[in-house]
């Protein structure tokens, strides 16, 4: 280890700094200082009182219960009825003694002797006076001195209370040593009793101020405000700096961060309960033991909400809510916790279980539980002469598999665990497998299969693609060997066990020849020079206007038209134009069912499907029929439309 050098005047102040906080006259190692620092509670100049005898039962003798939060239990201690005529309220003096925080008929108040200064009970709660007069900040106490995880909650560092003015700096900042003010009522939505919104804290410039857009209410809403008040404190109680936190009365509001402040550190429910209803023995509301009741269907509100966040206590609850929904991470709670408790908390581990399901494999990673918000890795691997088969990965019941798994390398990689993990995976020993080769032009096989098992069937229909409207002739080979004929029925193929590797062969012939002519919507052909003219309903088929486009018909050919109709006679739109072979006018005549034209003969075969039949002589020709869908119209020639 290496030497540190330090200034003697350095330490010798350092020391001084610590026996006046604490008030003795101890002499300090520097190996001392540390613990030293850290055992001030900040506020040692601050006079501590005894509690009242009904707070002391109070906190004693009531045990709530987390299922019923219906009833305000405080009322045995502070009933409706009670009699008020002890009561006196914050700042009364009676004769040279100022009283404060007295509660409802309660014979023995505490005093405070004309003093500023704090409350500290037998057993947990402190107020806190802060300043000598009945105008000090409602309602403020520490929140250190409860039952804990690893012990009890640190007096010093998370102070709550009501509005304060630059009145309390003294108190507050001079004997708490308070760093940072956190206001609760935010910008947006405020009461008419919260006053003007604050820019900068009453406290001082040099105490940090932050308020939110939006309060914190009781369904953990908005997000956005929540992160930023958990952040503030976080890093404030980690780095030992006091924090203020308030609204205006130090009630409701105020409750609502305090219950999960003290939810992170694993305070009971039934204290945080009590913490939340210790309000109600705050005198600075009014002379009415009721007017600071705790707001009951507030806090059912808030407890029904973190209720609803995942885990098995309301601590991991809390933890899940700052962790999962707020962004802080574990270090960051485990931080908080060592910082608000008198001693050294347990490692917080709130566990998300792995649950492996392995079948012919194994895992390298062995863990059964990871932190809530730490990573997991881990590598599947198959056993000895086998391969893996399947892997699955879920967290929180939701399937990950393809962002945690590799299947390359057999790596599951998870980067951040947010609930319970199940893996499963198996492997076995590879059976004889054989490929599968489509040789398909302008067809598609139902079945993609590149592979399949020795001895399993195989089954896949062919169809023709696009424009192709039939299937060429179908090979099929096995193991070189063609099975054509057993294989293959119309354009399914079909193997009942598959013995070696298959090659399919299979193109489509095409029947359609409109898109190789043109086809032209709202269009007829004219009968005296053959070009196109404008017709709603119509439509001319070889509407490309160019010797390419003519429809060719040899002597015999039959030509087919699908999804058009012809009148029953001439309607001076329906035509028939022959052309020379370079696409010049030669001659028309009017199409209809029974015509002829040069040795073509016209008829309607119903259904929407018309024939030419050319008889005597080569033609080359354009037609214009009734249409109203030119999308669906097929062209053949010498082929039956059947499909």
């Amino acid at each position: 280890m290496s030497k540190k050098l330090y200034e003697e005047s350095s330490v010798q102040d350092i020391a001084a700094a610590i026996r006046e906080k604490n008030g003795t006259a101890t002499k300090y190692k520097v190996a001392e200082m540390g613990a030293a620092v850290r055992a001030l509670s900040g506020s040692e100049a601050v006079e501590w009182h005894q509690c009242p005898e009904a707070v002391r039962n109070y906190l004693a003798n009531v045990t709530y219960d987390p299922s019923d939060y219906s009833t305000s239990q405080i009322a045995n201690y502070a009933p409706a009825d009670a009699v008020i005529s002890n009561y006196k309220p914050i700042g009364q003096t009676v004769g040279n003694k100022i009283f404060y925080n007295e509660c409802p008929n309660v014979q023995t108040p505490f005093i405070s002797e004309g003093k500023a200064g704090t409350l500290k009970p037998l057993d947990a709660l402190r107020w806190i006076k802060t300043r000598p007069t009945s105008a000090e900040a409602w309602n403020v106490r520490d929140l250190g001195g409860w039952p804990c995880d690893g012990g009890t909650v640190q007096y010093g560092l998370l102070i709550r209370g009501g509005r304060i003015t630059d009145a309390d700096r003294d108190v507050l900042v001079g004997e708490l040593g308070v760093q940072h003010e956190i206001d609760l009522r935010g910008k947006e939505g405020r009461d008419p009793s919260d006053g003007e919104i604050a820019v900068a804290s009453p406290l001082g410039s040099d105490v940090w101020f932050t308020i939110a857009q939006k309060a914190a209410m009781y369904t953990l809403t908005p997000v956005e405000t929540w992160q930023m008040y958990l952040r503030c404190v976080i890093d404030a109680v980690t780095h030992r700096e006091p924090v203020y936190f308030h609204c205006t009365a130090g009630a409701d509001r105020t409750g609502t961060l305090a219950c999960v402040l003290e939810g992170l550190l694993g305070m009971s429910q039934s204290d945080i309960d009590k913490d939340y209803e210790l309000t109600t023995f705050y005198s600075g509301a009014g002379t009415d033991a009721n007017a600071r009741r705790r707001n009951e269907q507030d806090w059912i509100k808030l407890i029904s909400a973190i209720n609803e966040v995942s885990g098995d206590s309301f601590r991991d609850k809390c933890v899940h809510f700052a962790v999962g929904t707020c962004g802080m991470t574990m270090a960051d709670i485990n931080a908080y916790r060592a910082a608000m408790t008198n001693g050294t908390p347990e490692t917080l581990h709130w566990y998300q279980t792995i649950t492996k399901n392995l079948t012919g494999c194994t895992i390298s990673n062995s863990a059964s539980q990871v932190d809530y918000g730490e990573a997991y890795a881990a590598t599947i691997a198959p056993e000895s002469g086998k391969t893996i088969t399947s892997v699955v990965v879920k967290m929180g019941g939701v399937d990950i598999t393809a962002t945690a798994y590799s299947a390359g390398s057999g790596a599951i990689n998870i980067a951040k665990v947010t609930g319970s993990v199940t893996i499963t995976a198996a492997a076995s020993v590879p059976s004889v497998t054989y490929t599968i080769t489509r040789n398909l032009t302008n067809c598609a096989s139902s079945n993609t299969a590149d592979t399949v098992a020795e001895g399993a069937a195989y089954t896949t229909t062919l169809s023709p693609t696009g424009t192709y409207k039939k299937l060429g002739a179908i090979t099929v080979t096995m193991g070189g060997a063609d099975i054509s004929a057993s294989a293959v029925s119309g354009s399914v193929v079909t193997i009942e066990k598959v013995t070696g590797d298959i090659t399919i062969t299979c193109s489509a012939v095409i029947t359609n020849i409109v898109e190789a002519v043109g086809i032209a919507a709202n269009t007829r052909l004219s009968t005296s020079a053959g070009s196109n003219k404008d017709k709603t309903g119509w439509a001319a088929i070889g509407a490309n206007m160019d010797a390419a486009s003519l429809i060719h018909l040899a002597v015999g050919d039959v030509l087919r038209i699908k999804g058009v109709g012809i009148p029953a006679a001439s309607d001076g739109s329906s035509a028939i134009v022959k052309y020379n072979a370079d696409g010049t006018f030669y001659s028309a005549a009017y199409l209809y069912n029974g015509a002829h034209f040069n040795g073509m003969l016209c008829s309607d075969e119903g259904n929407g499907l018309i024939k030419i039949v050319n008889r005597e002589s080569e033609n080359d020709i354009r037609v214009s029929v009734i249409c109203t869908d030119t999308t669906a119209v097929v062209v053949t020639i010498n082929e039956e439309i059947s499909y």
